[in-house]
């Protein structure tokens, strides 16, 4: 009588290749995820201009700001939160499913 094959007939003992292959399964299922969010969300329009609409009313609330001031900053919100939002997406589906655990390496 081998104790390792009774204790893996009873599934009492872990499987190594089956717990790698639900790590495996795991990451791949995160990366898909990480990388919908980087193509849906943040390399949407509509989605940059609902975000640079919150910016603009940030621009709005600062104190004493002069109205020219107001115009760089709301220009500036307006023609970097493309690139920002898109940054943002590109580190999220490169280190999101590393950085959470899932993936031992992305």
């Amino acid at each position: 009588m081998n104790p390792l094959a009774t204790c893996q007939n009873l599934m009492l003992c872990e499987d190594r290749a089956r717990l790698e292959a639900e790590s495996d399964f795991a990451c791949d299922v995160c990366m898909k995820a990480a990388k919908y969010l980087d193509e849906k969300v943040f390399e949407s329009a509509k989605v940059d201009a609902k975000v640079a609409e919150k910016l603009k009313k940030v621009c709005e609330d600062i104190p004493d700001m002069k109205p020219a001031e107001l115009k760089k900053c709301e220009l500036l919100v307006e023609t970097d939160t493309p690139l920002i939002m898109e940054e943002i997406g590109k580190a999220l589906s490169e280190q999101l499913c590393t950085d959470a655990g899932v993936c031992t390496s992305a």
